[in-house]
C-alpha cells in the first residue's frame, strides 16, 4: 500500500514544485509533445487498499503453455489523440505526463494518463512487462493478476450459482423455460466463453441454460448469448463510475486534492 506523495528520483514533492502550485502544474498536462512516444496507463486503488498501476493497451505477444490456453500481452505505444478524445467522451479523468514533476503530480492524482515512454518504461517497468491475461468478452483483456481467485476456478461457488440463477429468474435464458413449470427440467450454469480456452467464471460470462438449450449448443462457444445478458453486463457509465471510485480512493491515500483534474475541459 502506498501513502503519501511519492517522490521521484529521491526529490520530495517541495523540491520537484520549485515554487509552483500543485494546480498549474495539472493544467499543463493536457497536451503530449509532438515527437514523443506515449503508454495509456492508469492508477487507481481498489477497495482491498491495493494500488493498480496498469496498461490500457496491449498486444498479443504468444500463447502460454499452461492450461487453460491463455495469452500473454504486452503494453502498445498509442495514439494520444485517439485515447484523449475517448477519454473525454467517456468523461474520464486523464492526464499527461511529460516530465518528472508531471509524473509525481500524476502519481498523486492517479485516473488515466498518457505517460512518456521513457519515463513509463523507468518507473512503470511492472506494468509494462509481459502478464498472462483472459479475454474478457465483451470488454477487452484482464491482467490474472488482478482477478480474484474464484473467477479463475471452473466451476462457480454455490452462492455464484445461485447469483445466476435468481439473476435469470431460474429460466432457461434462451427457451425461457422453469423449473418450477417442468419437473424433468435440469437447470446448467453455462460459460459463454468456455473455460477451457481461458474464460472467467463470473458472473458476466455465465448464463442459465436447461439441460436441453445446453446440449443442443453447436458452436459451444456462442457468443450471440452474451446479447441475452446485455441488462446484466456492465455499462460504459458503471465502468466510468467504479473507476472513479477507484481514482477517489486513490487520492484518499496519497493526500491529493479530491477534485484536481476531474474536468477534461
Amino acid at each position: 500500500m502506498h501513502t503519501g506523495f511519492p517522490k521521484v528520483d529521491g526529490l520530495s514533492p517541495d523540491e520537484l514544485l520549485r515554487g509552483r502550485s500543485f494546480t498549474d502544474v495539472v493544467l499543463a498536462m493536457k497536451r503530449p509533445v509532438e515527437g514523443l512516444n506515449y503508454y495509456s496507463l492508469r492508477v487507481f486503488t481498489l477497495p482491498s487498499g491495493h494500488t493498480v498501476h496498469s496498461v490500457a493497451c496491449t498486444h498479443w505477444v504468444r500463447f502460454s503453455s499452461m492450461s487453460p490456453l491463455r495469452e500473454i500481452r504486452a503494453a502498445s505505444l498509442v495514439d494520444p489523440q485517439w485515447w484523449i478524445e475517448s477519454w473525454t467522451k467517456l468523461n474520464i479523468p486523464w492526464l499527461v505526463v511529460n516530465d518528472d514533476l508531471q509524473l509525481m503530480v500524476y502519481g498523486c492524482l492517479g485516473g488515466a494518463a498518457l505517460v512518456e515512454k521513457v519515463l513509463a518504461e523507468k518507473y512503470f517497468a511492472t506494468a509494462l512487462e509481459e502478464w498472462e491475461a483472459v479475454h474478457d468478452w465483451p470488454v477487452g483483456y484482464r491482467d490474472i493478476r488482478c482477478l480474484p481467485k474464484e473467477s479463475l476456478f471452473r466451476a462457480p461457488t454455490p452462492k455464484l450459482r445461485m447469483r445466476v440463477l435468481k439473476r435469470d429468474s431460474y429460466r432457461c435464458r434462451v427457451c425461457g423455460r422453469r423449473a418450477f413449470d417442468d419437473t424433468d427440467l435440469e437447470l446448467h450454469v453455462h460459460h459463454i466463453v468456455p473455460w477451457a480456452v481461458g474464460g472467467l467464471t463470473e458472473e458476466q460470462n455465465l448464463i442459465t441454460l436447461c439441460h436441453t438449450c445446453h446440449n443442443g449448443l453447436s458452436p459451444h462457444r456462442e457468443f450471440k448469448l452474451f446479447s441475452l445478458l446485455e441488462s446484466s453486463l456492465q455499462s460504459p457509465e458503471e465502468y466510468v463510475s467504479e473507476f472513479r471510485e477507484g481514482v477517489n480512493r486513490h487520492r484518499a491515500m496519497t493526500g491529493a486534492p479530491g477534485l484536481l483534474a476531474w474536468s477534461n475541459d
